[in-house]
């Protein structure tokens, strides 16, 4: 599993839960780090936090990216967001995020949704 957050903290609290639950987390802080890893790793599940403040306008880059590379076409994609912006949920669901989810987010709802994701067809 893929984790990008910008924010130490955040990256941090989600990788260590998601551990914790069994998921293999490989969390980054960038977007260039996060793609050369899943080009190489073939993630099943990429989450992906969007920070307005902190260069959102990235993640529906990063999500194309994701869904167009052979290695990850098949990676489930869950994007974390504020929605401070209307056009935020709609970019991502518009670039393939499977799900978009508020935050704030408790760790459990997060494991909650990435089996609801990975369940799915």
């Amino acid at each position: 599993m893929l984790l990008v957050d910008a924010f130490n903290d955040e990256r941090e609290m989600y990788a260590e839960y998601l551990r914790a639950t069994g998921f293999n987390v490989r969390p980054f802080d960038n977007v260039e780090s996060a793609l050369a890893d899943a080009a190489l790793n073939s993630p099943s599940v990429a989450i992906l936090r969007l920070h307005p403040w902190h260069g959102h306008r990235e993640v529906p880059a990063l999500i194309g990216r994701i869904k167009r590379h052979a290695a990850t076409r098949g990676a489930r994609v869950v994007a974390l967001g504020t929605a401070m912006s209307p056009d935020e949920r709609e970019a991502s669901l518009r670039a393939g995020s499977d799900r978009y989810v508020l935050i704030p987010c408790l760790p459990d709802q997060l494991v909650g949704t990435i089996g609801d994701v990975l369940a799915s067809p």
